[in-house]
C-alpha cells in the first residue's frame, strides 16, 4: 500500500508495538462507550478464516435494539460480553483454543492458554507502553526507535 502511494518500491521493516491499559479501567471506559450507543455489531471476528457463529459468539443485546443507556449491572452479566479479559483476547492466538468455540475446553485451561498466548506475542513486541504511565512508555519509545515524539 505505501509502495501504491509513494509510486517506489522499498524494503520495509514493521516493528508491533502495543500499549495496555489497567484492566478495570478499560472495562469500564468500554462500558461508558456501550452506554453511549457504541455496539461493534459490524465488527467480523474472523479467526481461523472464518467468522464465529451466533451460537459460538451470542450477543448481549438485540441488534435492531441496541445496548444504548445498558446498566453497568446488565452489562457486567451478560457472559458473552467482550469486554471481558478483551486486552488478553486481542494479544492472544485465539487457534489454540479454537477461535470462539468454548465447548469441550475448560474455561480455567481454555484462559490460561489464551493467557499465555497473549504473554508469548507481547514478549515479541518491539515495544508495548502503559497507558496509565504515557510519559515513561513514550520516553522509552524515543529511546527504543531513536526518535522524538512531539
Amino acid at each position: 500500500m505505501l509502495n501504491k502511494k509513494e509510486g517506489t518500491r522499498r524494503v520495509r521493516r514493521y516493528f508491533y508495538t502495543t500499549f495496555l491499559r489497567e484492566p478495570i479501567a478499560r472495562f469500564i471506559s468500554e462500558y461508558r462507550h456501550v452506554n453511549r450507543g457504541a455496539t461493534w455489531i459490524a465488527s467480523r471476528h474472523i479467526c481461523n478464516g472464518r467468522a464465529p457463529t451466533s451460537d459460538e459468539l451470542p450477543l448481549c443485546f438485540d441488534p435492531h435494539l441496541g445496548w444504548d443507556d445498558v446498566s453497568l449491572d446488565e452489562f457486567l452479566h451478560c457472559p458473552f460480553n467482550l469486554a471481558f479479559n478483551r486486552q488478553t483476547r486481542m494479544l492472544a492466538d485465539l487457534t489454540l483454543v479454537n477461535c470462539y468455540a468454548r465447548n469441550g475446553t475448560d474455561p480455567r485451561i481454555r484462559d490460561r492458554i489464551l493467557l499465555e498466548s497473549a504473554k508469548r506475542n507481547l514478549r515479541n513486541m518491539a515495544f508495548f507502553g502503559i497507558k496509565e504511565r504515557m510519559d515513561d512508555s513514550q520516553m522509552m519509545f524515543e529511546r527504543l526507535f531513536n526518535l522524538r515524539c512531539v
